[in-house]
This record gives C-alpha cells, sequence and structure tokens, in this order.
C-alpha cells in the first residue's frame, strides 16, 4: 500500500547575496572572471582561458527559504582561437542545482550535501 503522505519539497535555487530568488539571465546574478588566457603551444593559434564563475544559491523547502545564501565558485577551462586582445562576455540562461543530501546541525539548520 502506498502511503498518502506528502513529503516536502526541497528546492536548491539561485539567489543574489541577500536569499532573493533571482533569474539566471539577470544582470550579477552569476558573475563570471577570466582567471588565465595564455596561448597553447599544442594547439597552434587557440588560447586556453579559465574561467571562474561565481554566485549564490540558497535551499528551499516549499517556497520558503531554510538556509543563509551559499556561495559558490567553479572554474572552468576552453580553448578558443581569439585574437590578442579578444573581449569575452557570458550570460546564464539555464540554471540547474540539485540537493543530494539535507542532514541537520545540532541547532536545527538544515546543512546541504
Amino acid at each position: 500500500m502506498v502511503s498518502s503522505t506528502r513529503l516536502p519539497t526541497f528546492d536548491c535555487l539561485l539567489t543574489d547575496k541577500n536569499g532573493y530568488i533571482v533569474r539566471p539571465s539577470h544582470p550579477n546574478a552569476v558573475s563570471y572572471v577570466i582567471t588565465t588566457s595564455t596561448k597553447h603551444p599544442g594547439h597552434k593559434g587557440k588560447t586556453r582561458f579559465q574561467v571562474a564563475i561565481r554566485g549564490y544559491l540558497s535551499l528551499f523547502m516549499n517556497y520558503q527559504r531554510l538556509s543563509r545564501p551559499l556561495s559558490f565558485e567553479i572554474y572552468k577551462s576552453f580553448y578558443l582561437y581569439a585574437p590578442q586582445d579578444t573581449s569575452l562576455s557570458f550570460n546564464t540562461y539555464n540554471f540547474k542545482c540539485f540537493v543530494d543530501d539535507i542532514s541537520y546541525t545540532p541547532n536545527d539548520a538544515p546543512q546541504v550535501k
């Protein structure tokens, strides 16, 4: 027999530093900083770029924020044929965040893993 008890829904959403939900395409919702730019000897004419992708996310249950804004930082590298003084810009159109595990600290604060 299947229980009719509905479990709460946990969501991990993109927020600003104050915990307000923001759209991924909102200016400054996610920041991008080019940390390195070097010519790659093995790929003639290609430049290797490394970009730091930074932002905040919060854990929600039934649209109620459960956690303080958690900062994240991810580094991605890619190769691109680019002239010397190329200026790159980035934009986020789709943001997905998944919660693997939730445990609680002694003071009942959720801890996301």
